[in-house]
């Protein structure tokens, strides 16, 4: 997925593979960036303006429309994988769960992570499902939850398990089990 991303600037350069002896192993050199927009967040006392929330969200919404835009869906947009250098330049990275648009590929939870950070930038029918088929929406929802994350400078939905994360989320929304829809279900396969 990488090789495919290398152009953007907003997308971690790929420097170099190097492949080494004596089990063919591969490793990948990247670009060096100076940390992650989760330290920058959460560990640090620097100030984050308005002008620099603006900043970040203009480059990675310009990292994930590039992305977009060649049929690659992130699937993993936090900020452990948003990187920040000194001069405010951000670099996405982290592509270990990308996949194509339409692939035919689904994700059935082998390879899902654990409940940990990676979950809280979910959408809840990802939560929800147990096979998911790849939409840009998820990483749209995850940018959401990035910016809301920039503004506020803690997680905005830091559940413990499935459960707990979607009860964060129906808090925040205002949804709550039996809020009438609007309409009724009238297919009796569906009750």
């Amino acid at each position: 997925m990488l090789i495919s991303l290398n152009g953007p600037p907003q997308i971690i350069g790929l420097v170099e593979n190097i492949k080494y002896p004596p089990h063919d192993d591969l490793y990948v050199v990247k670009e060096f960036v100076d940390t992650d927009l989760y330290r920058v967040i959460s560990t640090t006392s620097q100030e984050i303006t308005i002008p620099h929330i603006q900043y970040l969200v203009k480059q990675l919404l310009g990292a994930v429309k590039a992305m977009h835009d060649i049929g690659i869906i992130h699937w993993d947009i936090k900020p452990d994988n948003i990187l920040v250098s000194k001069d405010c330049q951000l670099r996405l990275t982290g592509f270990s769960y990308a996949a194509q648009v339409n692939s035919t590929r689904t994700w059935d939870g082998a390879r899902s992570p654990t409940m940990s950070s990676n979950t809280w930038y979910f959408p809840p029918e990802i939560l929800l499902q147990n096979i998911v088929v790849p939409d840009l929406s998820t990483d749209m929802f995850a940018v959401g939850l990035v910016i809301a994350e920039l503004i506020i400078r803690k997680p905005l939905f830091p559940g413990t398990s499935i459960i707990n994360q979607i009860h964060y989320i129906t808090q925040f929304t205002g949804y709550t089990v039996g809020q009438d829809l609007g309409y009724s279900i009238e297919n009796d396969a569906a009750i």
